[in-house]
This record gives C-alpha cells, sequence and structure tokens, in this order.
C-alpha cells in the first residue's frame, strides 16, 4: 500500500514525457496524486465504521479492495487522457482507505494492550519498506519495459502481497482463541472513552483535525515533488531520484519507531513536538538548498 501512497511520483516524467502530445504537462497531471487523497477522506468514515460493526466481514472486504485497487494499476496502464487517470485515481482514493490506516490500527488494537504505539509504529514502517522496493521495481520497469509495464507490474506485486496478508491475520484474537497481549482478566477492564457526538463539538477535536490538514500540506506536498523535481528541474536520472525516495522512507522507518517508543514512554506532547521540530528543520534544508547557490 505504501507504494500507491509515496512511490507514484517516479512515473510524472515518464508519462508525461510520452503523452505532452495528449496536453499532459507535470502540473495537470500530478493532480491525479491529489484527486486519490481527497476522494480518500468521504471513504475513512465509511470503513471506520464498517470495520467497527463488521470486523467479522474485513477480511472479504480487503481482499474485494485490492481486486479494486490492481484493476486501477490496469487502467492506468492503458490509459492515453488525463481524464482516465483522473476517474481511476478517484476509485483508488475511495478503496485505499480501507486497505491501509484504518484496518492496520483497528486490528492492532484488537491484539494489543501493552506496548500497543509501538508495534503499531512498527506495522506501518510497512508501508515505507514497500516504498522502497516497488521504487525500484518500478524504476526498472519504466527504464526497460516502459511505464505501462511497470503500473501492472506494480499493481501485481501490491494485490499479491494483500491477498498474502489477507490470508495470515485474524482480525481479532478472539478468532484464534487467544486473549490481547497485556490485556487484563475480563473482571476488572474497564473501557473508557467519548462518543463520536460527543467529540465532533469538542473544539479540540476540529483543531487537531486541522492541524494534520496543515502537516499534510507541508510534508506529504513536498515528499509528492521532490522526485520529479530531481528528474525535470535538476535534470538526475530516474535512477537517482529512486535511490532518493529510498533514502528517504529508511529515515521515515526510524522515526515511525522513535515516535511509537515515545508515545508508548512518555507524554504524547514529547512525541508531537520531536516530530514537529525535525519537521520544520528539515523543511529549512529543503529551503536552505533550494535558494543557496548552486
Amino acid at each position: 500500500v505504501g507504494f500507491g501512497i509515496n512511490g507514484m511520483t517516479l512515473f510524472y516524467d515518464a508519462v508525461v514525457t510520452e503523452l505532452s502530445c495528449n496536453g499532459f504537462t507535470q502540473t495537470n497531471f500530478s493532480l491525479y496524486y491529489s484527486l486519490a487523497n481527497l476522494s480518500a477522506i468521504f471513504s475513512f468514515p465509511f470503513f471506520g465504521v464498517y470495520y467497527t460493526k463488521r470486523i467479522h466481514r474485513m477480511k472479504q472486504m480487503f481482499f474485494a479492495l485490492s481486486l479494486i485497487t490492481f484493476s486501477t494499476y490496469i487502467g492506468y496502464s492503458f490509459s492515453y487522457r488525463l481524464w482516465h487517470f483522473y476517474a481511476l485515481s478517484i476509485v483508488r482514493g475511495i478503496v485505499s482507505s480501507g486497505l491501509a490506516t484504518i484496518p492496520v490500527t483497528t486490528v492492532l488494537n484488537n491484539w494489543f494492550v501493552e506496548k500497543r504505539n509501538t508495534v503499531i509504529s512498527v506495522a506501518l514502517m510497512g508501508s515505507s519498506f514497500g516504498t522502497i522496493f516497488y521504487t525500484k521495481i518500478s524504476e526498472y520497469f519504466i527504464v526497460t519495459h516502459g511505464w505501462r509495464i511497470a503500473y501492472f507490474a506494480a499493481g501485481l506485486i501490491e494485490f499479491l502481497t494483500l491477498c498474502l496478508v489477507v490470508m495470515t491475520f485474524s482480525p481479532t484474537p478472539s478468532f484464534c482463541h487467544a486473549q490481547p497481549y497485556g490485556a487484563l482478566p475480563k473482571k476488572v477492564e474497564i473501557k473508557s472513552g467519548i462518543s463520536v457526538q460527543h467529540a465532533i463539538h469538542m473544539p479540540m477535536f476540529w483543531i487537531t483535525g486541522f492541524s494534520f490538514f496543515l502537516g499534510a500540506v507541508a510534508l506529504m506536498g513536498i515528499q509528492q515533488c521532490f522526485t520529479t523535481a530531481l528528474q525535470v528541474e535538476h535534470g538526475l536520472s530516474i535512477s537517482v531520484a529512486g535511490n532518493a525516495m529510498g533514502i528517504h522512507m529508511l529515515a521515515i522507518c526510524g522515526g515511525k519507531y522513535i515516535m511509537g517508543a515515545l508515545y508508548d514512554h512518555f507524554d504524547h506532547r514529547v512525541g508531537l513536538l520531536y516530530s514537529s521540530a525535525l519537521a520544520i528543520f528539515g523543511i529549512l534544508l529543503l529551503t536552505k538548498q533550494t535558494i543557496g547557490p548552486a
């Protein structure tokens, strides 16, 4: 799943170069990634409710969404017009929220009480490792067989990987006659929290959401542009751009683990301050490299 989130920009230059006669530019083609993210916003609440109420149907839904995602990659490989990419991205975005963060956090919240944040951070490292793996494969296929075959190959690998997940995971410990790790005896378990209806009337709920929005604009916007900038603006090869993405993903892997450990051992403010400080520092470094002397 990480490739679909992080690795699609590797295709920008190859697709635009071949289809420029059809009106493709770096700007209008990159919109296909934005449309995928935008459509995912509207499907997140649905999958959150669905997996909560129908946890026993998670595997069937997961497989169906995997098949739809694979179909969109096949569609990319046969596309010639901008609207083809836009329409397929909207579909891919709608189903992507049901394949990534929501099922991962749902399953691991069911399986772990102790060390929950650390375990979730380790699991989410998979998206970064997946990006590294898929990026190198896509780079190879783009160079040797063209971007159309590369789309198909990446989609096939993602589909087979997700099928393997479907065959091996269990949504809840009860399906395996087990107990969550670190669970208290049932007689002393205490459930706490607030309802969705209560949460949406709290100012902090909306402040948090707006903070996530600003963070995504600053960080994901940069992440989705820098590989293309390396190729188009700086004249570097697709191999160099792919390696840069790989190094970036390796750093994210380490950062995810550190964040999980911080959340498990300290107040959440420590993790937020740590990540925010590093993000600001990284953006300032990029700005220095952009506007500084060649």
